[in-house]
């Protein structure tokens, strides 16, 4: 797919290689990226490629507009969690409580 494809290639570009090193920056042990609207077509290719380029991904979404379909290709993978709310909810604030995030999308 060449959305896929086209996306890997923007995202290997990220600031950040596999191993958790910031390219000229200091060490992250374990880069976690939060991506809202994850159930959406550019959420879930965002989430797929990340997860294939070895990052950790949170991904945070109310289902009103996105599909769990989008998702199917990484759901099960052990370095995704999904949290199933809206971005102005309260239980937001412990996600940032709970992980620290590199990048938030």
């Amino acid at each position: 797919m060449k959305v896929k494809d086209d996306m890997m290639k923007l995202l290997s570009r990220f600031d950040m290689n596999v191993e958790g090193k910031r390219r000229g920056g200091p060490v992250v042990d374990d880069p976690v990226v939060l991506i809202t609207g994850v159930a959406g077509a550019t959420g879930s290719i965002c989430a797929e490629v990340l997860i294939q380029l070895g990052y950790k991904v949170v991904g945070v979404d109310n289902f009103y507009a996105g599909q769990d379909y989008n998702m199917s290709e990484f759901i099960s993978n052990k370095n995704f969690k999904l949290y199933e709310m809206d971005i102005l909810d309260d239980n937001m604030e412990d996600l940032f409580k709970e992980y620290d995030f590199t990048y938030c999308i």
